[in-house]
């Protein structure tokens, strides 16, 4: 089936949101499956399961029944208006790297979208960034136990590699941690996150600013936002300390 394009105008502002009204479900055949939506004019705009996002599908698509959805206009098929939330999200994420470009420090109004153990997903005027915990918080908490989806929060932005763009919260998490470098001693079992894996090792938070490295196998059962206790084998005076991870706390959850 050929698909007409359509090019969208700027005035066709009608043409940029409507309401779900209907899903069709096919679960033997997920790309035939589709959102219906009917804009404010009363037009009837078919969203196919390829197009509805360019992030994470919900796992039931019923769940969009009666949301509102942004969209972009694709082209015409069988007398059927086309529609595509991802080109839309395309989009807004090219114009919010324009104002990126234009000014830096430009202070953003984010509403918390997708909650991940390593971060939290952050919409903008319909572009999505993502927040991570080091960029939350020094200390070895996870912004998923600490907002909520649909909290707001202000944040300022940086562009990543490709499209992708990461956020800096405004306020910062400044209250006291229990405890610093000076408080380590080897044979210490204490609350750590895990911050990043690489190859042989692996670095886990157990206070602000202290990151302490242990010993990785891909065979480990861990991931980056992970709370584990972590056993200090070594401290040194240079600022390295040394362990392994005793026990992931996550996955005991």
């Amino acid at each position: 089936m050929s698909v007409e394009i359509y090019v969208q105008k700027e005035s066709d502002t009608s043409y940029n949101m409507g309401r779900v009204i209907e899903v069709i479900l096919n679960p033997e055949h997920q790309k035939e499956q589709m959102l219906i939506l009917k804009t404010l004019d009363e037009t009837i705009i078919y969203i196919p399961y390829e197009e509805i996002t360019l992030y994470q599908i919900k796992p039931n698509l019923t769940d969009y029944i009666g949301k509102l959805f942004n969209f972009n206009i694709k082209g015409v098929m069988n007398n059927q208006i086309i529609g595509s939330g991802k080109l839309y999200q395309e989009n807004q994420q090219e114009k919010l790297l324009q104002m990126i470009a234009k000014n830096p420090n430009k202070v953003f109004k984010a509403h918390v979208t997708v909650k991940k153990k390593y971060g939290v997903y952050l919409s903008i005027k319909g572009a999505s960034v993502f927040l991570k915990n080091y960029h939350y918080s020094k200390k070895p908490i996870r912004v998923c136990d600490e907002l909520k989806v649909g909290d707001q929060i202000e944040v300022q932005l940086t562009k990543g590699l490709g499209k992708k763009i990461f956020a800096k919260p405004i306020c910062c998490d400044e209250t006291p941690y229990i405890l610093k470098f000076d408080d380590f001693k080897p044979n210490q079992v204490v609350l750590g996150l895990v911050r990043t894996l690489k190859d042989d090792h692996l670095f886990v938070c157990i206070a602000p600013g202290v990151d302490a490295m242990s010993p990785y196998s891909p065979y480990f059962d861990v991931e980056e936002g992970d709370l584990v206790c972590f056993k200090i084998h070594q401290v040194r005076e240079d600022g390295f300390i040394r362990g392994h991870m005793a026990r992931n706390l996550t996955s005991a959850i």
